[in-house]
């Protein structure tokens, strides 16, 4: 049984009210919240690959305007949850590979810190890989997709069948095949997210903008997040009643991604029997809560009247 605490955040991004919670492996999860009653419905927003909703999105002002019974949450891995990591401990990811069950286990784990009682899950993009495996452990009766990645290389169909080509190579290698798989991975990914660091740290406070520690951290934060997703298929896995979903979309998705998300649903209604599972945004892109704060906010609500039915 894990154990969680809460504590401070450092003092530049109090102004977000963002807090700390540190589990007892010594993994640290950025989370903010507007619990007014731990005991009614809490929709527990999850992060998208970037980071997670908080007051500096315009769609999380207007929940808090609303008086949305809510906690959003960044993974460890976020540049939000390593600032809070102390000086001299060392990530946790460092030491250890993170995997889709690691991540679900933070949302667990926030939930059990807030004590929060009916918590309905509400993803965004990259964290389906999250409420996938959420889903097959059957702890909820009701979670909300937004934009929910298909898979990884859903954007850049042609690059994911060359690093497919890549992995199986070095996974046929015998013995040491499964160690150049990973090794592969890493090197592919933390490229990668060498190339897109700068504007994340653009973002951050300014004291923390030359800190070449936590440049290094956040790369391979964002690189293990990445593997961690390695391999998942939204549409392949087993779909059950027992977990019902509400997928929101964006009107303006990238075609590509858009036409896996309907397969997806379609999949996913022939298996459970249910209908009229998913809700289009006009106006909306990829970033549903950025792209359409009013008319997500409409449906987060209306949600609500699914879940009590749900529960019955």
């Amino acid at each position: 049984m894990k154990k969680y605490f809460l504590a401070c955040l450092l003092l530049a991004f109090n102004a977000f009210g963002i807090e700390s919670l540190k589990i007892d492996d010594g993994r640290y999860v950025a989370v903010e919240n507007n619990l007014l009653d731990a005991k009614k419905p809490t929709f527990i927003f999850l992060p998208g690959i970037n980071r997670g909703l908080d007051a500096r999105d315009a769609f999380m002002q207007l929940a808090k305007k609303s008086k949305l019974n809510f906690v959003s949450m960044h993974f460890s891995l976020h540049p939000e949850s390593v600032m809070m990591i102390p000086k001299k401990e060392v990530p946790y990811s460092k030491f250890h590979s993170m995997t889709a069950s690691d991540l679900a286990d933070e949302v667990s784990a926030v939930i059990a810190a807030y004590k929060i009682q009916k918590p309905i899950i509400v993803s965004l993009s990259y964290s389906s890989v999250v409420t996938s495996e959420l889903a097959a452990r059957g702890e909820h009766p009701f979670i909300i997709e937004t934009a929910p990645m298909m898979r990884p290389d859903e954007s850049d169909p042609a690059n994911g069948q060359v690093t497919d080509f890549w992995k199986k190579y070095y996974a046929s290698i015998p013995f040491t095949g499964p160690f150049l798989k990973q090794a592969f991975l890493h090197n592919v990914y933390n490229y990668y997210w060498s190339t897109k660091i700068d504007g994340v740290i653009a973002g951050l406070p300014e004291d923390r903008q030359s800190d070449s520690t936590l440049r290094s951290n956040l790369i391979s934060g964002y690189a293990a997040l990445s593997i961690a997703a390695d391999g998942f298929d939204f549409s392949k896995q087993k779909f059950s009643a027992s977990t019902k979903r509400l997928f929101i979309l964006g009107e303006n998705e990238l075609p590509e991604r858009l036409e896996l998300q309907q397969k997806a649903i379609m999949a996913y209604e022939q298996q459970t029997g249910l209908k009229n599972t998913a809700v289009i945004l006009p106006g909306a892109g990829h970033i549903i809560p950025s792209d359409a704060p009013e008319a997500y906010m409409v449906i987060i609500k209306e949600s609500l009247k699914l879940y009590n039915a749900f529960k019955k």
